[in-house]
């Protein structure tokens, strides 16, 4: 018998190339913005991190990667790629989910992990197509893509993850990490 997936939702797991070569300009250019705005414990989120000169070329990069998602999800060639919103976290210790009330605003959501200690961080996507009272969850021994409430994923420096904006996730980092999470708007040319 043959299953076929059906509803899949894909996740892009991918390293920033140039991760090696930019990773100690990034986190000098970091240190500073922290310093510049203050950011402590209390204040570990600064927005709109995509404006910054520094941040320029890995956010070409997150334009590159967000034109091949939608080559392989067969949208539209005639397209526009928008950052809509981005924010450096830094020193997040506690538990937190990306705000989907809003998730209908973008097309892509991702996280640039620049400094973690993989044992302490995860990422975690929720799967809503699972009915939690359905009696084959307590039958399965081992979960995988088809058959489970919950995938984790531990990130590691200089890796991007990259998923639709629908899915819910959640996202614990620890006192070390530093990350960049983002959003991506897709648009259709205009004609005008």
């Amino acid at each position: 018998m043959n299953i076929f997936p059906i509803f899949s939702t894909p996740l892009w797991n991918l390293y920033y190339p140039d991760y090696e070569n930019d990773k100690d300009n990034l986190l000098r250019s970091l240190s500073d913005i922290i310093e510049e705005y203050e950011l402590n414990k209390d204040e570990n989120i600064l927005k709109d991190i995509h404006s910054k000169e520094e941040f320029h070329h890995f956010f070409s990069f997150v334009c590159y990667i967000s034109n091949i998602a939608c080559d392989e999800l067969n949208f539209n060639k005639n397209r526009n790629v928008f950052i809509t919103s981005s924010s450096l976290n830094v020193n997040k210790c506690d538990k937190h989910s990306v705000d989907d009330l809003n998730s209908h605003k973008h097309t892509f959501t991702g996280i640039f992990y620049l400094k973690t200690n993989k044992e302490n961080n995860s990422l975690s996507f929720l799967n809503d197509s699972i009915n939690l009272m359905w009696n084959g969850l307590e039958l399965c021994q081992n979960k995988n893509q088809y058959i489970t409430k919950k995938l984790e994923v531990s990130p590691e420096q200089g890796q991007v993850i990259f998923w639709p904006s629908f899915l819910k996730n959640t996202i614990q980092q620890d006192d070390d990490t530093i990350s960049v999470s983002f959003n991506i708007l897709i648009l259709p040319e205009s004609n005008e």
